[in-house]
């Protein structure tokens, strides 16, 4: 998994979950599910994008930081 990590560029701070992909050039994307702060989340890492969807329906909010900037994401329903 510490591979995957490294390729996805996951880490985090005490609040924040941070994603910064660095992907082998011939890999077109990675997914994954991930658990953070008790939240199930999916992430898709690709050279063009990231997306990050809340696979649980816990009632609380997630901020996610991606290339620099700050995402909150609402809880799934809102």
């Amino acid at each position: 998994m510490a591979a995957v990590f490294g390729f996805c560029g996951i880490c985090s701070t005490s609040d924040v979950l941070i994603i910064n992909p660095r992907l082998p050039a011939h890999w077109k994307q990675i997914a994954l599910p991930l658990v953070f702060r008790g939240r199930k989340l999916r992430i898709q890492c690709s050279p063009e994008s990231v997306q990050i969807k809340l696979d649980d329906d816990l009632n609380a909010s997630v901020e996610v930081k991606v290339a620099g900037r700050v995402h909150t994401l609402p809880p799934k329903g809102d």
